[in-house]
């Protein structure tokens, strides 16, 4: 599948961009009566009824404890462009059983061999808009690439793409000092990217230790009850 390589600029702890690069693989074309569809080792077709079938890349990455994403920033290299490429859309799917009033099949294998007939480029951007996930509190974002677009029966495919992410400080943390376990860890994806960061999940901001405590002590848990069961737990 198409390579990756993620370049980290400083120490996690103090990182404020993340670089990725990604080099795809050529592109290979199935032909039914003149509708084409795309497909690269390591690419999904994008899937959403009745658009353009182009490939994309869906990724995510871990981000360093108390950031957030501040902007977005795609380059594309190496750009091949294919002329009088008829693609294929995305089909409907319907109803199909004994529910069913009439014979489904026919209208089902017309969808499937649907051609895009839209008049706008799509994508109209190289990157999905993104979004915040948190996974047993370890926060990621989640985005989709384009190296492919579609227009008027041109395709244009860039095989390698270069992401930049700038990132801020985070208005809120999400638990910010919380440290997650190897269990936790093992919850996320093979495929999520950066887990370096996850390391700065460790660290515990000295302003959300408790203010009665020394400031050497740290809390995995913290119990509020009233005097009479105070004894339980102690």
């Amino acid at each position: 599948w198409g390579g990756v390589t993620v370049s980290l600029g400083s120490p996690a702890e103090k990182q404020d961009t993340i670089t990725m690069t990604y080099q795809f693989k050529d592109v290979t074309w199935a032909n039914s009566g003149g509708v084409y569809t795309p497909s690269a080792q390591g690419l999904t077709r994008f899937s959403k009824s009745g658009l353009p079938e182009v490939l994309v890349k869906n990724i995510e990455f871990v981000l360093p404890q108390g950031k957030t994403v501040s902007s977005v920033k795609v380059e594309k290299k190496n750009t091949k462009i294919f002329a009088e490429k008829r693609i294929s859309a995305a089909p409907q799917y319907l109803p199909t059983g004994d529910s069913c009033a009439h014979d489904l099949t026919a209208e089902t294998k017309r969808l499937a061999n649907a051609i895009y007939n839209g008049g706008q480029k799509f994508p109209t951007e190289e990157v999905s808009k993104g979004r915040l996930q948190v996974t047993r509190g370890i926060n990621t974002f989640a985005l989709s690439l384009f190296p492919m677009s579609y227009e008027a029966g041109k395709v244009t495919y860039a095989k390698e793409m270069t992401v930049v992410i700038k990132l801020k400080d985070a208005d809120k943390l999400t638990d910010s000092t919380y440290a997650p376990s190897k269990e936790d860890q093992a919850m996320l994806s093979d495929d999520v990217l950066n887990r370096a960061a996850i390391n700065t999940y460790t660290k515990v901001p000295a302003s959300k230790r408790l203010s009665s405590a020394s400031s050497s002590s740290n809390f995995d848990y913290v119990i509020i009850t009233n005097a009479a069961m105070a004894s339980a737990f102690t």
